[in-house]
């Protein structure tokens, strides 16, 4: 039993990840202005030298509990990071335009 069990979590972690990796790598190459269409004006800018950062908080119950933070260079989404774990993944935003 305990086997099973350890098998169905492994199984739900994985899928969990796999799940985040193809959401994050829809936003890769999208332009600035998509970005900020899709998901409206970020709570956080990050200005740096070369590169900005563009940050989204989410909630729970007003209270804000994890971000999702979109690195912007030569106006186009290089990376996507969340902090919401393997299960924020699920939820998190998948771009839904045209490049």
């Amino acid at each position: 039993m305990k086997l099973i069990f350890n098998s169905v979590v492994v199984l739900l972690m994985l899928t969990g990840c796999s799940g985040s990796g193809l959401k994050m790598s829809s936003w890769l190459g999208v332009s600035e202005q998509q970005l900020v269409n899709q998901l409206g004006v970020p709570h956080e800018i990050d200005e740096q030298q070369a590169q900005k950062n563009l940050i989204w908080f989410r909630y729970i119950e007003e209270t804000p509990t994890c971000e999702d933070r979109f690195t912007i260079r030569n106006d186009r989404v290089t990376t996507y990071f969340s902090d919401c774990g393997i299960w924020g993944g699920f939820n998190g935003p998948v771009y839904q335009g045209k490049r």
